[in-house]
């Protein structure tokens, strides 16, 4: 693997998100070698992880961003530059940035998403299933009381599914909004709590236009995870897998 020019991809079309697929299980060979792509100061914020498994997943979900930008814009992946806004959202800095792209990357326990969008804000997530989580007090904190009714009307067994479909769908839209009222308070928005790939409604009482702006739709993702993405205003997504 080079640390040189990435291979160039056309941005996306109008009304188009990339999404990326990248497998973070890799070997120790790969994961030294991928520490190439990132600046030191990333590769000491991996390395202060006490968990053998979040260093990696940082390792190579950071290079596999700066990969996967790199390759819009022609340049060497460790050369790109991040800047932070003022809801604390990371965006490409405006130097490198003439088109302008948007971006958001998600990982979980062995599996990223990365995000990529033209002209317009997206989030997204991807959590892997886990049975082992007190749903019913996650999801009284956390969820709105519309959500917290279906999911206790779910049957027991899918209710695993049910919380992760609303949770990924939940942390895409506070992801691609950034700070404000959704950040605040998961609370104040609702989302369908059914599991499955397709749009997902959007109630934002008291106000519909703000909802109206936004498209939720979960996406396929691999066996054991859920995933979800919003963007401003309708799309389409257009699936990729990242390959070091």
């Amino acid at each position: 693997m080079s640390r040189t020019l990435a291979r160039h991809v056309a941005p996306p079309e109008a009304g188009t998100v990339h999404v990326w697929d990248v497998e973070l299980e890799r070997t120790s060979a790969e994961i030294s070698m991928l520490e190439r792509l990132l600046p030191d100061a990333e590769v000491r914020r991996a390395a202060r992880q006490p968990l053998e498994a979040r260093r990696r997943d940082l390792v190579i979900s950071g290079a596999a961003l700066r990969s996967i930008l790199a390759s819009y814009l022609e340049a060497d992946p460790i050369a790109v530059r991040f800047s932070i806004d003022e809801g604390g959202k990371p965006r490409l800095d405006a130097a490198w940035n003439p088109t302008p792209l948007s971006f958001n990357l998600s990982h979980s326990r062995g599996r990223a998403l990365v995000a990529v969008t033209l002209e317009r804000e997206v989030g997204i997530d991807v959590e892997r299933l886990r049975r082992d989580l007190p749903i019913d007090r996650l999801a009284s904190r956390f969820f709105s009381p519309r959500e917290i009714a279906a999911l206790r009307s779910t049957p027991e067994e899918l209710r695993p599914a049910a919380f992760f479909a609303c949770w990924t769908r939940k942390e895409a839209f506070v992801k691609a909004t950034g700070a404000g009222i959704f950040r605040q308070s998961l609370q104040s928005f609702a989302v369908s709590v059914d599991p499955g790939p397709g749009p997902v409604p959007l109630v934002i009482p008291g106000h519909d236009a703000e909802a109206g702006r936004w498209s939720l739709e979960s996406i396929a993702a691999p066996p054991g995870y859920a995933a979800a993405v919003a963007v401003e205003g309708p799309f389409r997504v257009r699936r990729f897998r990242w390959i070091a």
